[in-house]
């Protein structure tokens, strides 16, 4: 791919080591002890792990959101989790010829932990795998079929930003969008450490390269500083990058110039629904992307949520309509239930199990919550509704008039929990 890679300039790599040198902790279920280190030392310590286990690491890359904030270089930029990806030298060795590569994988990876141990637990009988595993893996993923072969295990932080390990054979697919599309190959930074006892300064640090799978750097990096939406192959993406893309609406991206939205969620809703045609499936992606992506945006989840329903009820057009219409009001219930419980339950009165009060007088904090998250038009343009319960005035909520690409209505209803 033609102008893929870019030299990262002084601010970049100086982004780069404070990003990797910020001390984090990785916390552990039950009374086990709560690990402290800074990326880099864990980095260090799983590379080693993995080289006296025969496993050989061919570079090391920060990948995702946390890539993407070194390469915009701006430093407000926040990031969701710490990608750390392992690409290992074994792309052509099948399951087959090392059945045991996987689990030599995971054991050198979560005995690194170890390393970080209180003094005090350092003297007692060392943790196996499995209890290691238990005692700090948030999340385990394995992937092996006949164009991928790799593995993740996320740390989870207290803040929300969990460390994640991916350790990669090999990897078809190896972005979403160009936003996502970006990697910092940190294997010279490594070097660096280990060999100058010069610290960095804008004449002299390490030569550390970027890259997009994207294709052009130039546009990757254009559509990250100006909240743009372009891709390649929606359906090559698992799921199709249908929550992704919603996601990126809801924090205010829109498609770049050159791209044919329609088209792009055409693709999107086809994939999604080839790799979970499951009602229960299509909830659990739901559920899982919501807890991973709005852990400091929760007041976004209800937005998140409608948009993802205005995508499939225009471009869903593979799904019979009554399969449709079951995924619609699934979403429509995640709805109510991310954007209202909440506030119902704060309420403390006869509205907590009916219908909302329209007066803003009433309940102003929820009114004031409902309209910043869902965007509803102002209190006079609503029809209302006589409470049975009190003398105030009260409505059903109608969610109109949003400003993405298709208007779409739809009435919420919340039901009696009686």
């Amino acid at each position: 791919m033609v102008g893929s890679d870019r030299v990262l300039t002084f601010p970049q790599v100086d982004h780069l080591q404070r990003m990797v040198s910020l001390e984090m902790s990785v916390i552990a279920r039950g009374s086990n002890p709560t690990l402290t280190m800074t990326p880099m030392q864990l980095i260090e310590s799983v590379r080693e792990r993995l080289t006296d286990a025969g496993i050989s690491v061919k570079d090391i890359r920060i990948n995702g959101s946390a890539a993407s904030c070194v390469v915009a270089g701006d430093k407000r930029r926040s990031y969701n989790d710490l990608d750390v990806l392992f690409n290992l030298s074994g792309g052509t060795v099948s399951k087959a010829d090392d059945p045991t590569r996987h689990d030599r994988i995971r054991s050198a990876a979560l005995s690194a932990l170890v390393d970080f141990f209180p003094d005090d637990r350092m003297h007692s009988q060392a943790p196996t795998t499995e209890e290691l595993s238990e005692m700090y893996v948030h999340k385990m993923v394995k992937i092996e079929n006949s164009f991928d072969r790799w593995s993740l295990i996320s740390l989870q932080n207290h803040s929300g930003c969990n460390l994640e390990l991916k350790f990669v054979d090999s990897m078809r697919r190896k972005y979403q969008f160009s936003i996502d599309s970006f990697q910092v190959i940190i294997d010279s930074y490594l070097l660096y450490l280990e060999s100058s006892p010069i610290p960095m300064n804008e004449r002299f640090f390490p030569t550390v390269v970027a890259q997009t799978f994207y294709g052009n750097f130039d546009d990757a990096l254009k559509h990250l500083r100006h909240k743009l939406i372009a891709t390649h192959n929606p359906e090559e993406i698992r799921g199709g990058g249908l929550l992704k893309y919603c996601g990126l609406l809801a924090c205010d991206y829109r498609p770049a110039e050159n791209v044919d939205a329609q088209r792009l969620e055409k693709y999107m809703c086809a994939r999604f629904f080839i790799d979970f045609p499951a009602i229960e499936l299509q909830k659990v992606q739901l559920e899982n992307y919501l807890e991973n992506h709005f852990v400091k945006q929760e007041d976004q989840r209800g937005l998140f949520l409608v948009l993802v329903m205005n995508v499939i009820q225009r471009s869903a057009f593979c799904l019979p309509a009554q399969e449709r219409d079951s995924t619609l009001q699934l979403i429509h219930q995640m709805a109510i239930k991310v954007t209202f419980y909440p506030e119902i339950r704060s309420l403390g009165s006869c509205h907590s199990n009916n219908i909302f009060d329209r007066d803003v007088e009433h309940h102003p904090p929820f009114f004031t919550a409902l309209r910043r998250s869902l965007g509803l038009p102002s209190p006079d343009s609503l029809p209302h509704l006589s409470c049975s319960h009190c003398d105030q005035k009260s409505t059903r909520i109608y969610t109109q008039a949003f400003v993405f690409p298709v208007i779409f209505t739809n009435t919420f209803v919340i039901p009696d929990r009686n």
